[in-house]
C-alpha cells in the first residue's frame, strides 16, 4: 500500500470517455497532534453543481486506506488524474515513477 507523503493533499480526476464528462476530487487533512483526520470527496458532471461528502477518521491508517482505495477505484473506472494534481501533491514524478504508482494501485500497467 502506498503511503501518503503529506498530512494534507488533494487529487483531481476526470472521466471524459464515452460522453461521461465527469470529475471526482479527493482532499485529505490529517492532524497528528490531535489524532484526527478528514477526507472530503467532491464529484459530479463537469459544469454542473458538484456534490460532496466528508468523513472523519481517528486513525491515519484508516484515512490512508480509504484514500488509496477510492483512487484505485476511480482509476479502474476510467478516470484520469489531472497532471496538475500529480505535481501539486508529489513534487514532479518521472514517467517511471508514475507507471510504478499506477501498477501499485491497479495491479497492471496503464494503457
Amino acid at each position: 500500500m502506498r503511503q501518503l507523503k503529506k498530512n494534507r493533499g488533494k487529487r483531481e480526476f476526470k472521466n471524459t470517455k464515452r460522453g461521461h464528462n465527469k470529475f471526482w476530487n479527493i482532499e485529505w487533512h490529517w492532524t497528528p497532534s490531535s489524532g484526527k483526520g478528514t477526507v472530503k470527496t467532491t464529484w459530479g458532471r463537469i459544469g454542473a453543481t458538484p456534490t460532496s461528502n466528508s468523513k472523519q477518521y481517528r486513525s491515519a491508517g484508516a484515512l490512508e486506506n480509504f484514500v488509496n482505495a477510492k483512487v484505485r477505484e476511480k482509476l479502474q473506472k476510467g478516470y484520469k488524474e489531472e497532471a496538475n494534481s500529480l505535481t501539486k501533491n508529489r513534487k514532479t514524478l518521472s514517467e517511471k515513477d508514475l507507471v510504478a504508482y499506477y501498477k501499485e494501485l491497479c495491479g497492471s500497467k496503464p494503457a
